[in-house]
Formats: structure tokens, C-alpha cells, sequence
């Protein structure tokens, strides 16, 4: 297929293309900035048309006037990047030759492949990316109308063996067909790459489900447990419960769940070898343990409906977001890794790494402490009654998420707290 412009011809490459691609390939002011390396030679050029601009949307960007390459530019389908998990969605990447810098001519190509995506792909969102330092691929992406997710630190870039800060942004269907399609040139631009890195779904109005979630609220920071939270991970721990303590020949407790859930991994192992008379060694519980639910973390447990988009617009709202859990690095990191939201969040504090169970005020007297916020300027939204008790005892707004549990519990719903059958309930901020 050939895609036209008032001053491009966006079609196919071909291996005669290769001394034009090297000629503008091979200028360090461009690869390196994308995240590759400037082409070394022409048979270098060569072999990255025969495997790279292979894809079934990778364009050569040529002037109408002698249609010579002089850029790039691709949707990346699903499979071929970490951005889109889905057939109708894709990542959209791109480069210019540095001598048509500053007449707007990526910004022409950027709007035609936006269109052909959506009427011709059949793609309802297209992501897209930068590198820290970037700045014209970011003013391409502002001005083409594509909207700010997050940004991910430490992003490999592995074809200049080095780590950098990630940035992603997209453009949805519903956004395109309002405006994001007749957005002007404005201020002239550059080249744009596209950097790898997490991404997610788009920022959007969380759904509503509860008829006791607030019509208005303000609150600058929002703290997030996970287990049972953001995250659906209480049956794998009850599933590891009634393994582990089957195999000792006992009964898991009725309260045996709400006693450890703000305790930490490691409270967590000395209560249970406390409470069991167990011979093991905390350190023996927590190896167990972490053979059956590493990989859990990792690979399956997903986030609860409608938490990224809650996310989402928090972010896209400037509130700050934390994450409060009793959960090891081992365990959470991976999971936010997974779930692609690693990057929404400022800091996660960890039971283990501040040495402080969740049940206890201290804790969330920490978070104030290390991030200059003040206890009521941050909402807290965790399932379990103790850390919602301590968050409320030290001043926090608190939302107490999933009722049934909490009510069951006799705690959490007295006091100021808001109760929310569900996550995808989060209240937005009416300013920050």
C-alpha cells in the first residue's frame, strides 16, 4: 500500500533504497536518540530494510517531489512490540533525515498514519514513545494529539547496551475522531524515535459501581495496596495457605487471612511459625512460599477491572501514586512489570524494606515523611481493616475497597472511611 500526503508519498521499502536510508542513517544527531546506533555502512543499511523495515506497515517517508527516502516511519502490530497485547492495537515509531528537520514534514506523516490505522487497520488505539531528552519526538506526539501516559525509568535500550527514562503516549480511536485528526503544525519539528517500555491502556473516566462512591474530593497523592487491591492475588494466597499448612497436618483458621495481611513476608513467617509452634525457620517458611507464588506474581495475577484506568486518570489528573504492600520486591516489582504499570507509580514502600507492619499508624506516617506530603492530602485505598485502621489513625483519607471483606472483618467502614465495593469506584479529585 501507498499512503499520500500534500507533500509525502509514504510506500514500501526496497532494497534500492539502501544508499538514501544510509545517507541519513548514518548521522549520529539521529539513531542514537531513537535508541540505535548510526548505520555503519551501506550493506548495513541493506540488511536493516531486508529484516527491520520489513514489517507489514513499515513505510519509507519520501518527498513527493523526487520520491527518495528520507525517514521512517512503521505501526508495529501485535506480537512485534511490548505496547500493544491486542490485535486492534499497535505502536507507531519513527525517524527523519536530519536535513528536513524544521518544515513539519513528520507531523504530515505522523496525521496519515494515524488515519490509516484507524480506517484502514481497523486499530481503536495507537501507542507511541520517546526517550528522556527527546524533545522533538515529544513536541511531534503534543502536537499530533496524542495524550501523556507515564514514564518508565531504567528502560533498556539495548542496541546501545544502556538504560534510559522512558515516555509513553497515545491515541485512541474516540480521540482521533474528535480532534486529535485536525490538530495544525504549529511550531516546526524534528525527528522522533520510538523507545520501548511499559505501556498500558489510555486514560479515561473510571467507570462508577458503587452508589456510595463520592460525587467530589481532593486529595494531591493516592496510596494503592495491591493484594486484593489493584491486584486479583487472594486466591493464590489462600491456595498456598491450605497447601502449605495441609501438608502440617493443619486447618487453616477462619481469621488466619486478616491476621497476616499487614504483617509483611517476613512478619508474616514469624507469626505463622508463632502461632503453629512450627519447627521451621521463618527464613524456611518464606523460601516455600515464594517457590509457589514467584511465578504467580510474574506471569498470572492481573489487575482487578478497571484499575489502570483508574490509574490512569489519576496520572493524567497530576495526582502522585504510591504503592503501600506487604508484598517482597520479588514478588511486586515483577507484577507491576507485568501488569505494565511499574511506571504510573513515584515509590513503592514495602512492609519488609521499612521494617514496619501496615497495621501500625508508623507506617504511613513513613510515606509522609519521605515524600513531604501531608497525611490529609493523600487518599488511601487498601482491603484490609488493620492498614485502613492505621492509615486512618495517622491522618490519611481513608477508602476502605471491597465491602463484603471489610464488613465481614467488623472494621473499616466507621470513622470518615468510604467504602467502595470495587477499585474501578476510586473518586476523582475535583482539583490538585
Amino acid at each position: 500500500m501507498t499512503l499520500k500526503t500534500e507533500r509525502l508519498i509514504l510506500r514500501r521499502w526496497e532494497e534500492s533504497d539502501a544508499e538514501d536510508l544510509f545517507r541519513y542513517a548514518s548521522d549520529p544527531d539521529v539513531g542514537p536518540v531513537a535508541g540505535w546506533p548510526p548505520h555503519r555502512s551501506p550493506g548495513e543499511s541493506l540488511n536493516v530494510i531486508r529484516n527491520v523495515f520489513c514489517g507489514r506497515e513499515a513505510y519509507a517517508v519520501c518527498l513527493k517531489e523526487d520520491g527518495r527516502a528520507i525517514g521512517a516511519i512503521e505501526l508495529k502490530l501485535n506480537g512485534h512490540t511490548d505496547m500493544a497485547d491486542r490485535d486492534d492495537e499497535c505502536e507507531m515509531g519513527y525517524w527523519l533525515g536530519k536535513p528536513f528537520w524544521g518544515r513539519g514534514l513528520m507531523p504530515e506523516a505522523v496525521r496519515e498514519m494515524l488515519r490509516h490505522a484507524f480506517e484502514d487497520c481497523g486499530m481503536t488505539k495507537v501507542w507511541i514513545g520517546y526517550y528522556e531528552g527527546n524533545d522533538r519526538s515529544r513536541r511531534v506526539q503534543e502536537k499530533c494529539g496524542f495524550r501523556y501516559q507515564w514514564r518508565t525509568e531504567d528502560v533498556d535500550v539495548p542496541l546501545l547496551h544502556e538504560k534510559r527514562t522512558g515516555h509513553v503516549s497515545l491515541m485512541t480511536k474516540e480521540d482521533w475522531l474528535a480532534g486529535g485528526r485536525t490538530e495544525t503544525d504549529g511550531d516546526r519539528t524534528g525527528p522522533a524515535g520510538d523507545p520501548t517500555g511499559s505501556a498500558g491502556d489510555p486514560a479515561g473516566t473510571p467507570g462508577s459501581g458503587s452508589d456510595r462512591r463520592p460525587e467530589a474530593i481532593d486529595y494531591k497523592a493516592a496510596i494503592f495496596d495491591m493484594d486484593g487491591t489493584l491486584i486479583d492475588s487472594m486466591d493464590v494466597w489462600s491456595r498456598i495457605d491450605q497447601v502449605f499448612l495441609t501438608k502440617r497436618g493443619i486447618e487453616v483458621p477462619d481469621d488466619y487471612a486478616d491476621s497476616i495481611c499487614a504483617l509483611g513476608f517476613r512478619g508474616t513467617a514469624e507469626y505463622t511459625v508463632k502461632r503453629f509452634g512450627l519447627a521451621d525457620s521463618p527464613e524456611e517458611l518464606m523460601a516455600e512460599w515464594s517457590a509457589m507464588a514467584d511465578d504467580e506474581y510474574a506471569h498470572r495475577i492481573m489487575l482487578f477491572p478497571g484499575a489502570r484506568e483508574v490509574l490512569l486518570e489519576l496520572r493524567r489528573r497530576g495526582v502522585r501514586l504510591f504503592i503501600a504492600t506487604a508484598l517482597t520486591e520479588k514478588m511486586y516489582l515483577p507484577c507491576l512489570r507485568n501488569n505494565r504499570i511499574d511506571g504510573l507509580f513515584e515509590k513503592v514502600f514495602a512492609v519488609d524494606e521499612l521494617g514496619i507492619s501496615k497495621s501500625e499508624a508508623e507506617f504511613f506516617r513513613r510515606i509522609c515523611a519521605e515524600t513531604g506530603l501531608r497525611p490529609g492530602e493523600c487518599a488511601v485505598f487498601d482491603d484490609a481493616p488493620a492498614a485502613v485502621a492505621a492509615a486512618r489513625e495517622a491522618g490519611f483519607m481513608c477508602f476502605a475497597v471491597g465491602t463484603g471483606r471489610l464488613s465481614a472483618a467488623g472494621d473499616g467502614a466507621g470513622d470518615g472511611t468510604v467504602c467502595l465495593d470495587s477499585i474501578a469506584d476510586v473518586p476523582m479529585p475535583t482539583a490538585v
